[in-house]
């Protein structure tokens, strides 16, 4: 079984971080003025927040990124001039308390995924959307399978193609079963700011409504739907903030993983799959 990028790209920060750590551990004067141990810190501190910050935030990982955000945020401004060995030793602290907490909600939100193994083999639930998706909108089940073929392939170095395979087969499924005329045409309907069609959210909220499901049991499946929107809106603004192909690479996948994981539970709901 192949480890999960995003795991891999969180061991290798690791590893970077605890070696910059030792090196401040070794500093005997009062102040860091060494310019060389000042910019480790610098392009450590900058890795996390440009990186690794969001491969956190992708996997629920919030508490600890906000930590993560704060130590790292002063870290970086400290090692802009010759500042106290003291304070680099505070937010070094604050990051080794919470690094193993991180890694353990990575590793069940990213690496614990059964779609992040190389072998993958399609799950029931997998099998059960592609069947239904084959049965209501072909073209869909076809977008769907190839995305499910996309993830195992270790070669794969843009994860764009699944990504919009994932959204075509929800959008199929659900202009079958949401028509943009009818979910306009439905009582207390109203476009979006800046929109001339439905939005996924909108289109779940009329699919759930028609089956008179009350607001409560229809705050989750809508909640997904605009998750899944942000998520590859993320995805495609991604590139533009990433500083080398590996690390694009491992974010990218994570990414399209994890909206993987929402667009099952969605196409789950509106298929009332079980």
């Amino acid at each position: 079984m192949s480890d999960d990028p995003g795991l891999s790209l969180w061991r290798s920060f690791c590893e970077e971080f605890e070696g910059i750590a030792r090196q401040v551990d070794r500093v005997k004067t009062v102040n860091v003025n060494a310019r060389d141990l000042r910019q480790a810190v610098r392009q450590v501190s900058e890795h996390y927040l440009r990186d690794i910050r969001t491969l956190l935030i992708n996997a629920d990982a919030n508490e600890e990124a906000a930590i993560l955000d704060d130590a790292f945020g002063v870290l970086h401004q400290l090692s802009h001039g010759g500042n106290a060995i003291s304070s680099y030793k505070k937010q070094i602290r604050a990051i080794k308390k919470a690094l193993p907490t991180a890694g353990k909600t990575l590793a069940i939100n990213i690496g614990a995924s059964p779609d992040a193994s190389a072998d993958h083999a399609a799950t029931t639930e997998e099998q059960k959307i592609a069947a239904t998706l084959e049965a209501l909108v072909p073209s869909a089940a076809l977008s769907y399978k190839q995305a499910l073929a996309d993830l195992t392939d270790e070669k794969r170095v843009s994860f764009r193609g699944p990504a919009l395979e994932l959204r075509e087969a929800l959008r199929e499924a659900l202009d079958v079963l949401a028509p943009d005329q009818d979910v306009i045409k439905s009582d207390g309907f109203k476009l979006e700011e800046k929109r001339t069609t439905p939005t996924t959210r909108q289109k779940v909220r009329f699919i759930l409504q028609a089956r008179g499901l009350s607001k409560s049991h229809r705050e989750v499946p809508e909640d997904t739907a605009s998750a899944v929107d942000e998520l590859i809106g993320r995805l495609a603004r991604s590139v533009q903030n990433m500083s080398s192909i590996a690390t694009h690479v491992a974010t990218e996948s994570a990414n399209v993983r994890r909206a993987k994981r929402y667009i099952d539970a969605l196409l789950c709901d509106i298929l009332e799959i079980k």
